[in-house]
């Protein structure tokens, strides 16, 4: 059977892999990436490494009661996660804000009215401890951001002044999120960063021309103090912006045969930094063999293509992290329906690949598969098309890496008198157990989130170390007390 009578079976097929995307242009998506496969050359198989399933893969909720649909979990407290979700089992259009144990027992706190989408691939979560994300609604519904805190309450702020909701994905300790919009429903239309305070106020900081393209990789802030992100200059090529706080953009790099006619929104692109201070992304259909690829670029703008998917079946990257060993993880977006594959995937730095896991069955669900290292050290993730409402699934997968050690990095201010109230900023900071100041215990003291503390500078303080000790570890930074 040939590819085109294979791709034109499947507009008769009800599809139950992976490209059902949950997204209101879920048709346009599906139309094109048939469209861009159809016109890919006959794939390669160079390169090719060995694979083998490794660890224990184990399905933690099949969203039974219907709540549902791939979004990242944000881990809150250790072994307490949070999300939102984008659909559920009885419409496409109405999503959840939930929490989830590392045992995969859900409680769903919110559902929001009627033809609402909640985007829960990427949330932010601010120095108040709630996460962020933002909700688009159906022709007639407003579109609103909104927040989760700590005791489950919801809140929904209405968007002015855009067409639609920005989603949120950088934190920052001056009391605002950070994020890009882009227009779903026209491909190709220039977005804007923007970013809020904790109140539901948004600024618009930037306007992406269209020679700057549409921002669709959610902003990274970087340890330099400036946000970087990928925007779509055209169906073929991409590149990597630096913008500062204050909204102004440079080019870091370009590059070409990003994705073939796919509609920025499609995955889950985004850039993460790694612990040697370089950027790391994919593309999802570019690469030697247009089936994806991961790059390496250092903010000068060297770019590097470390590894290249030998063909799209099995290709197609998108999600990426970086866990506690120093390797690169991700999934690649297999196409199910012409006989391929989606699997997760490792990657040294240096570009050793090998497949780690198969997404063998619909039990366990289809990527696009998004995940993240829990401070047991397990990946926590979920997968799409599978479960009782055939929605997705929550999994847990554990190669036996070691506990994300805690690092503090900064702190707000860097000197203050006693009483005074200090930020320190890092990450794998969940669970804080103690703080001391120069050997003296801070009384006072919280942690915010992964990669917040605060701390109260306590009496007989003196300039020294502080040291944070967490389940996993202890971090330090010198501090100045006036």
């Amino acid at each position: 059977m040939s590819r085109l009578t294979i791709l034109a079976s499947l507009f008769t097929t009800k599809l139950k892999g992976p490209m059902l995307i949950h997204s209101k242009t879920s048709k346009w998506i599906i139309l094109s990436l048939l469209a861009s496969v159809a016109a890919l050359p006959a794939f390669s198989s160079a390169g090719t490494t060995a694979d083998a399933n490794q660890g224990t893969f184990k399905v933690i909720n099949g969203f039974t009661g219907g709540w549902g649909g791939p979004g990242l979990l944000t881990e809150v407290s250790p072994g307490m996660f949070y999300g939102f979700s984008s659909l559920s089992g009885t419409s496409l259009y109405l999503g959840t804000a939930y929490s989830m144990t590392s045992t995969g027992a859900l409680n769903v706190f919110y559902q929001f009215p009627g033809n609402w989408e909640v985007a829960g691939n990427q949330v932010a979560q601010a120095v108040n401890g709630s996460i962020y994300s933002g909700s688009v609604g159906m022709p007639g519904v407003p579109n609103d951001t909104v927040s989760l805190d700590g005791s489950g309450k919801v809140q929904t702020y209405p968007v002015t002044g855009l067409p639609g909701s920005p989603f949120f994905s950088a934190q920052s300790p001056d009391g605002f999120v950070y994020g890009t919009f882009a227009d779903n429903f026209t491909p190709l239309t220039p977005g804007a960063f923007v970013k809020m305070d904790l109140k539901g106020n948004i600024t618009i900081l930037h306007s992406f021309s269209a020679a700057e393209g549409v921002p669709f990789g959610y902003p990274l802030l970087a340890n330099d103090g400036n946000f970087y992100g990928i925007s779509a200059i055209s169906n073929t090529m991409a590149m990597v912006y630096k913008i500062t706080p204050a909204g102004t953009l440079t080019q870091v790099a370009a590059y070409q045969n990003l994705a073939r006619n796919i509609s920025p929104t499609t995955f889950q692109v985004r850039l993460i930094q790694g612990v040697n201070g370089k950027l790391y992304g994919t593309t999802p259909m570019g690469g030697k063999y247009q089936g994806g690829s991961i790059f390496e670029l250092t903010l000068d703008g060297q770019f590097t293509t470390i590894y290249s998917f030998p063909n799209y079946l099995t290709g197609i990257p998108s999600w990426l992290l970086q866990a506690s060993d120093g390797n690169l993880y991700g999934s690649a977006f297999g196409q199910v329906q012409l006989g391929g594959q989606s699997s997760l995937f490792r990657i040294s730095s240096t570009g050793a690949f090998q497949t780690i896991h198969k997404m063998i069955n619909f039990n366990q669900g289809q990527c696009l598969c998004i995940f993240m290292q829990g401070s047991d050290g397990l990946f926590y993730g979920s997968a799409a098309n599978a479960g009782a409402g055939n929605i997705g699934t929550a999994w847990t997968y554990d190669l036996g890496l070691p506990k994300p050690q805690p690092v503090v990095s900064v702190s707000y201010p860097s000197s203050g008198s006693v009483a005074a109230k200090v930020l320190f900023e890092g990450r794998n900071l969940l669970g804080a157990t103690t703080v001391s100041f120069n050997g003296v215990p801070a009384t006072v003291f919280g942690n915010i989130s992964v990669n917040y503390v605060y701390a109260q500078v306590p009496a007989g303080a003196t300039t020294g170390p502080v040291i944070v000790t967490t389940p996993n570890g202890a971090a330090n930074l010198t501090f100045t007390v006036n």
